[in-house]
């Protein structure tokens, strides 16, 4: 099933998908959403997964194209924790 996803989506570029109709789009999200909730579960149960996982996310903050991520991630904490 994978295999069939990643055939799928190389055979389509990302402006098909974005432009495709609803039928397609729809296929789409539904895979793209077993595939996070698969990651999830990875995430329970890999203590690999959880490092690599942590390390492309450690990697990925290192980089100026990030700020913007950090900056936002620091306004959520401020307003959703406002007493830490």
């Amino acid at each position: 099933m994978l295999t069939e996803l990643i055939t799928g989506i190389s055979q389509m570029t990302a402006r098909e998908l974005r432009e495709a109709g609803e039928p397609e789009r729809k296929k789409l999200v539904e895979a793209l959403t077993d595939l996070t909730e698969l990651g999830i579960a990875l995430l329970h149960e890999s203590p690999e997964f959880r490092q690599a996982f942590a390390r492309i996310h450690s990697e990925f903050l290192m980089f100026p194209e990030s700020r913007d991520t950090i900056e936002q991630a620091f306004t959520a904490y401020n307003k959703f924790c406002p007493e830490n």
